[in-house]
């Protein structure tokens, strides 16, 4: 959870640096340090969706289920951010009881998931 609302927090933050860091034609990934960070950043992710599912997944073989897993939380944080960026939630905010937060948002939405994972 905290990974996920620093996720969005620094894109609310730095949106310009937000949106270079997903611009792959602008970024040499020969470089070790750029390297080094997007490692550290999948690393981060697998261990926040491997203690979310009570079990330990590697960084060099992932099964189907772990790929899926890490590809659905991704998806769904990286998807709510390009959203709130875009101004495309502030219609859903704007229905929310007064002092929802975009925070409290996100939260509900990882819970419900986590929620569907544990029940499948």
């Amino acid at each position: 959870m905290a990974g996920a609302k620093a996720y969005v927090g620094y894109a609310q933050t730095h949106p310009g640096m937000y949106g270079l860091m997903f611009r792959t034609e602008r970024l040499d990934m020969s470089r070790p340090s750029l390297c080094h960070a997007a490692n550290a950043s999948f690393a981060g992710l697998a261990h926040a969706v491997g203690a979310s599912r009570h079990e330990q997944i590697s960084e060099t073989a992932l099964s189907l289920e772990q790929a899926a897993a890490i590809a659905r939380a991704w998806s769904l944080v990286h998807g709510f951010t390009m959203l709130l960026l875009d101004g495309r939630l502030a219609d859903i905010l704007r229905r929310l009881p007064n002092g929802t937060t975009v925070e409290s948002l996100l939260e509900a939405m990882l819970k419900a998931t986590l929620g569907r994972q544990a029940g499948s």
